[in-house]
C-alpha cells in the first residue's frame, strides 16, 4: 500500500492503470495480498491488477480468496 503511494507521488498522478504483483513474497500471506489490492481498487488508485512469476498453486489461491469474498 505505501509503494503505491510512493509511487502515485513520483508519478503526481491519482491512480495506476495496472499494478504488476512480480513475484510472491513468502512473508506476506495471500490473504493479506488480496486485502491490499481490494482496498487499493476501493481507493479508486488502482482498478486493475496482474501477477507474474507465480506457481500454479498460488494463482490458484489467490482466486479462491478473490471468489470467496464475492
Amino acid at each position: 500500500m505505501e509503494a503505491v503511494n510512493v509511487i502515485l507521488q513520483r508519478l503526481k498522478a491519482d491512480y495506476l492503470d495496472v499494478l504488476l504483483l512480480h513475484r510472491p513474497d513468502a512473508l506476506v500471506e495471500s490473504e493479506n495480498v488480496v486485502e491490499a489490492f481490494d482496498k487499493l481498487q476501493q481507493s479508486v488508485k488502482v482498478p486493475h491488477f496482474r501477477v507474474s512469476n507465480q506457481k500454479p498453486m498460488q494463482i490458484h489461491l489467490l482466486q479462491k480468496i478473490v471468489n470467496s469474498r464475492k
